[in-house]
C-alpha cells in the first residue's frame, strides 16, 4: 500500500470460479483493505491547474485541483478515481504536445502509433488498449475533448494547443462515460472565451526543421458574447533517410478552434465550438526486413533467423539460397547488415502518402435551476483519412498496404446535476451514431519487375517508382454503422462527516452492422490472384449485432484528512462490438465481439472466455482476440452472417488508373457490388 496515486492490487488466477463469485471476492477484499490514494500524484504542485482556486497560498500546502471526472467540478482530493491531472502550463513544461506524448507524463499509460503522421494511434492504460489499427475501430481508452467523445481511432492523435487541463482517468469509467471506457478516459479541456481581451503567441524551433506556432486571442464581442480563436501549426521533415525518395517520419499539421460563449443571463449560457484539424499529405515509411522462417519443431511458428532454416524456407518457395546477411528471400542485403539501425538508409523509392481531416462542432448549453443544473452537449464530427505505404522492405516491389476512411458521428448528452446537504446526484441520457465507409487494401506487385535484377544490382528497381503501379489490388470495402443509446445515474451520499458512498449505474443499447466486400482485382495481366494464393472474384458478408449491456460503480470513501481520501470499490465497464476487417479474400468473415471490464481496488480483474471459431460457407469467422495482460472478460456473439461469392466487375472511378486525388493521396479502384 502506498500513498502516491496507487492502489492495493489483488491478482486472481484463472480457475473454475464464476464471474459473480470473483466479483464478490473483489468487493469483500476491497472493503477490508482500503486503497490509500492521494490522487493528485506528482501533479499536485503549486499552479497545478489553470484557474484553480488555491486552498492555501503559502507554506507548501497543495493548491486545489478541480476536475470534472464525475460530470461536475470537484476537488481532485475528493474524487475516488486514480487520476493524473495536468494544466496547460504543465503540459508545456513536460513537453506534451500531442496525445501520444501523454505516456511521458502519466503513470500506467503507454502510447504507440501504426504508420506515419499519427495515422493509427493507440493509447493503453494499465495494459488495456486497441491492437487492431484499422480506422473503423474504437479504442477502449475513450477520448473526450471539451466533453465530446471522439469515436474515430485515427482522430485520437491530436495536437494539444490552448489547453486548460488534461486528465487521465484510470480503470473502467462506464457508468458516466459509457461504452469503450474499459481502460479509462482521457479528458481534454481547452480554454474558454474570456470577458477581457487577452492572447498569446508561442514559437518553437527544433531539429529536423521543426517549426511550431501556437497562439490564441480572446475577448468580449458584446456585453453578452465572448469569443476565443486558437490555432496551432506544426511541421518537421523526415528523420529516416531515403536515398531515392522522400524521407519518412515527417509531419505537417494545421489546427484551428473557434469558441463563442453567449450569456443569456447569470443562469443560462451557451458555449459553441467549431474545430478543424488537417494532417497534410506526407510521405509514409516502409517496412524494414528481418529474415524469418517457420520452425516445424516449434509448432510451425515463425522465428527470426537467417540460418539454415531460413535458407530451406526460401528454397521451398523457389528462391535460390540468399546471401548470408539477406533480409529476405529475394536476396536483398541491407547496408550495414542491420535493418533496424536508425542510420540505415533504405533504397525503396515507392513511397506512399498519409493525410487526414477532422472537423466539426460542439455545442454546450447550461441552465441553472433552483433544484438542479441542466446540461446539453451536442456534437458533430467528420473524419476523412487516406494512407498507403510500402511493406516490401527492400527495393524490389512486392507488396504494400493502404487504408481509408470517410466517416461522421453525431452525439447528444442531456443530464441533470443536483445536490442537497448530504447528496450529490447526476442523471442523464446519451445517444451516439457513427456512420462511415472504409477500405483496407493490399497492392501486390508480382510480375511488375523481374527477379533477380538483370544487372545483379538492386538499384535496377529504382525505375519502378510508382507505388500505385501494382498488378493486383486485394482488400475489403465496407460501410459500417453504430447506434448507441444509454440511460445513466450516479449518486454520492454522505453517511457521516467522513464516510460516503458512491453508487452508479448505466444501461446501454449498442448496435453495430457492416456490409463487407472482399476482393482480388487484377489490374495488370502479368499475374493472377490464384498465383498469389488469393481467391479470384469477390466475396460478400453481412454482419450485425445488438446487445444491451450495463455498467456500474460501487465505491466506499473515507476522508481521512482534507488532503487524504481512502476509497475502495468495484466498477464495471463494457466494450462495444468490433468488426475484424481482413484484407485477403479466402479468409473473410466478420468477427463481432464485445468485452466487459471490471475494476476492483483500482485494478483490473479479467477472465477470458473464448468461444471456438466457426466455419462458414465463405471462410473462417475470425476470433482474433486482443492480447492483453491479465485475463479479460469477453462475451462473444456470433453475428447474423450471410456470405456469397460473386464475380468481380471492374468499375470506372474518377482518378483510376492514375490513382491520385487532389491531395496526391492514393485512390483505389474497388469492385462494384
Amino acid at each position: 500500500m502506498t500513498t502516491n496515486d496507487a492502489a492495493t492490487t489483488f491478482e486472481f488466477t484463472r480457475g473454475g470460479r464464476s464471474i459473480g463469485t470473483l466479483t464478490s471476492i473483489v468487493a469483500l477484499i476491497c472493503l477490508g483493505a482500503f486503497s490509500l490514494a492521494v490522487n493528485a500524484s506528482a501533479d499536485q504542485s503549486p499552479n497545478a491547474a489553470s484557474g484553480a482556486q488555491p486552498a492555501a497560498a503559502e507554506g507548501g500546502v497543495l493548491q486545489e485541483v478541480v476536475v470534472t471526472a464525475q460530470k461536475r467540478e470537484q476537488n481532485l482530493q475528493k474524487v475516488p478515481i486514480a487520476i493524473t491531472a495536468l494544466s496547460g502550463d504543465q503540459l508545456v513544461q513536460r513537453g506534451v504536445s500531442n496525445t501520444l506524448d501523454i505516456a511521458s507524463a502519466s503513470p500506467g499509460v503507454v502510447t504507440s502509433t501504426f504508420g506515419e503522421n499519427g495515422t493509427s494511434p493507440a493509447i493503453y492504460i494499465r495494459g488495456v488498449g486497441q491492437l487492431d489499427f484499422s480506422p473503423h475501430q474504437e479504442s477502449p481508452t475513450a477520448l473526450y475533448v471539451d466533453d465530446a467523445y471522439v469515436g474515430f481511432l485515427g482522430a485520437t492523435y491530436l495536437g494539444l494547443y490552448d489547453t486548460k487541463q488534461l486528465s487521465v482517468l484510470r480503470g473502467p469509467q462506464g457508468t458516466l462515460f459509457g461504452r469503450n471506457a474499459t481502460a479509462g478516459v482521457i479528458q481534454i479541456q481547452t480554454n474558454d472565451p474570456t470577458d477581457h481581451f487577452t492572447g498569446y503567441v508561442q514559437q518553437t524551433a527544433g531539429s529536423f526543421d521543426q517549426m511550431t506556432t501556437e497562439g490564441a486571442v480572446s475577448g468580449p464581442v458584446s456585453d453578452k458574447l465572448d469569443a476565443r480563436l486558437a490555432f496551432l501549426y506544426n511541421r518537421n521533415t523526415g528523420w529516416l533517410n531515403n536515398n531515392n525518395g522522400p524521407s519518412a517520419g515527417g509531419a505537417k499539421t494545421a489546427n484551428v478552434r473557434l469558441k463563442a460563449l453567449y450569456k443569456f443571463d447569470d443562469d443560462t449560457r451557451n458555449l459553441f465550438e467549431a474545430f478543424y484539424t488537417r494532417a497534410l499529405p506526407m510521405a509514409t515509411g516502409a517496412y524494414l526486413d528481418k529474415p524469418a522462417a517457420p520452425n516445424p519443431a516449434n509448432h510451425g511458428l515463425g522465428e527470426n533467423t537467417n540460418g539454415p532454416l531460413f535458407n530451406q524456407f526460401c528454397n521451398s518457395l523457389g528462391f535460390a539460397t540468399p546471401p548470408a546477411n539477406a533480409g529476405n528471400c529475394q536476396g536483398w542485403v541491407p547496408p550495414n547488415g542491420n535493418p533496424f539501425d536508425l542510420t540505415f538508409q533504405y533504397y525503396d523509392p515507392r513511397e506512399g502518402h498519409s493525410a487526414s481531416t477532422l472537423w466539426g462542432f460542439t455545442d454546450k448549453f447550461t441552465h441553472r435551476m433552483s433544484w438542479a443544473d441542466f446540461t446539453s452537449i451536442t456534437n458533430y464530427a467528420s473524419y476523412v483519412m487516406n494512407y498507403i505505404d510500402d511493406d516490401s522492405g527492400n527495393p524490389f516491389p512486392i507488396i504494400g498496404y493502404g487504408e481509408s476512411a470517410n466517416a461522421w458521428q453525431g452525439s447528444e448528452e442531456a443530464r441533470l446535476n443536483g445536490e442537497t446537504s448530504s447528496l450529490h446526484w447526476v442523471v442523464g441520457l446519451y445517444a451516439l451514431h457513427i456512420r462511415g465507409n472504409y477500405t483496407n487494401v493490399t497492392p501486390v506487385f508480382t510480375g511488375i519487375a523481374p527477379l533477380p535484377p538483370p544487372t545483379g544490382n538492386f538499384s535496377y528497381y529504382n525505375r519502378f517508382s510508382n507505388i500505385y503501379d501494382y498488378s493486383i489490388l486485394t482488400g475489403s470495402q465496407f460501410p459500417q454503422g453504430v447506434w448507441t443509446e444509454a440511460l445513466f445515474a450516479q449518486t454520492d451520499y454522505a453517511l457521516s462527516s467522513q464516510w460516503s458512498v458512491t453508487v452508479g449505474g448505466r444501461v446501454e443499447r449498442d448496435s453495430k452492422w457492416a456490409d463487407m466486400t472482399q476482393f482480388c482485382n487484377v489490374v495488370q495481366p502479368v499475374t493472377t490472384c490464384a498465383a498469389n494464393f488469393l481467391i479470384d472474384g469477390s466475396q460478400f458478408a453481412h454482419g450485425n449485432v445488438s446487445q444491451t449491456e450495463w455498467s456500474a460503480n460501487l465505491t466506499f470513501n473515507y476522508q481521512l484528512s482534507p488532503d487524504t481520501l481512502l476509497y475502495a470499490g468495484v466498477r464495471r465497464g463494457t466494450k462495444g462490438a468490433e468488426i475484424d476487417a481482413n484484407t485477403y479474400p479466402g479468409s473473410p468473415g466478420l468477427d463481432l465481439r464485445a468485452a466487459r471490464g471490471i475494476d476492483g481496488c483500482g485494478r483490473r480483474l479479467q477472465v477470458r472466455a473464448v468461444r471456438p471459431s466457426s466455419e462458414t460457407e465463405c471462410g473462417r469467422l475470425l476470433l482474433s482476440l486482443s492480447q492483453l495482460p491479465g485475463r479479460e472478460v469477453r462475451k462473444l456473439r456470433r453475428p447474423d452472417l450471410q456470405c456469397r461469392s460473386t464475380g468481380l466487375r471492374r468499375r470506372a472511378q474518377h482518378g483510376c488508373p492514375d490513382h491520385a486525388d487532389r491531395d496526391g493521396v492514393g485512390r483505389f479502384c474497388l469492385p462494384a457490388h
